[in-house]
Formats: C-alpha cells, structure tokens, sequence
C-alpha cells in the first residue's frame, strides 16, 4: 500500500513534501509526511487516497491476467502456428480472471 500513499503525493502534491520516515502504507503516515509548505487537511488526503486505493483493487483483475499470460514472444509463436491454441490460453486466463462488471 505505500505505493498507493506515494501516487497519491506525487499525482497531487509534487514539489509539496519532501520525505517520510518509516513508511507503512497506511493513513498514519499522513502525520509522518515532510511537507514544504502547508499540509493539506487530512479529509482530503483521506478521499485521494481512498479513490486511487479503489482504482488500484479495481485494476487487479488486470494484474492477475499480465502475470498469467505468455510472454508476448511465445504467444506470436503460438498465433503462427496454433491461432486456435492460442485463443484457447487467452480465454483461460480470462475466464480465470474476469473483468468486474
């Protein structure tokens, strides 16, 4: 999760914060932040947060298929010279992990 608490400071408070200590990931951190100038309030942070943590467990599905796929090497040589094999793996993984509705 520190990687969420990093996207957040950096898509919305680059130049603003300068360090952390001890990162834990977690909203506890909001008190550890360095900042520059002038903290943002803690109810904003929070709902940053919040929405790129969701976007982040929405995504997973995607992640889960990228490390279960071929690498795109083998998969041209499996369309070249098995297309119907290689549509069978593809719609394995999907199926395995599939696109939240």
């Amino acid at each position: 999760m520190t990687d969420i608490l990093v996207k957040v400071l950096d898509k919305y408070y680059q130049g603003e914060w300068n360090s952390f200590p001890s990162p834990t990931g977690t909203m506890a951190d909001f008190e550890n932040i360095n900042w520059i100038e002038d903290a943002p309030s803690k109810s904003d942070f929070q709902k940053q947060y919040n929405a790129e943590e969701k976007a982040y467990n929405d995504s997973k599905y995607q992640r889960d298929r990228a490390e279960s796929y071929d690498p795109i090497t083998e998969q041209l040589d499996q369309i070249y010279h098995d297309m119907d094999g290689w549509k069978a793996k593809i719609k394995s993984v999907k199926d395995k992990y599939p696109k939240p509705e």
